[in-house]
């Protein structure tokens, strides 16, 4: 399941995971916030989740 995303996926989640806004993130990855919704969307349709709350627990929680 994770070897299905992305490295710019896992950047969005990353920063996701310690409290960074779409905005911020866009500024970190110097990309746009449309563009950060983009890669989230993507990254939870593929780990089945409904947001990114749902996405960062999942990806935590992996064994």
């Amino acid at each position: 399941m994770l070897k299905s995303l992305t490295p710019r996926e896992f950047d969005c989640i990353y920063w996701a995971a310690i409290g960074k806004t779409n905005k911020q993130i866009g500024e970190i990855l110097e990309i746009s916030p449309h563009t950060v919704s983009f890669h989230m969307a993507n990254l939870s349709r593929k780990l089945k989740v409904s947001n990114r709350q749902a996405a960062i627990f999942k990806i935590l929680n992996q064994n």
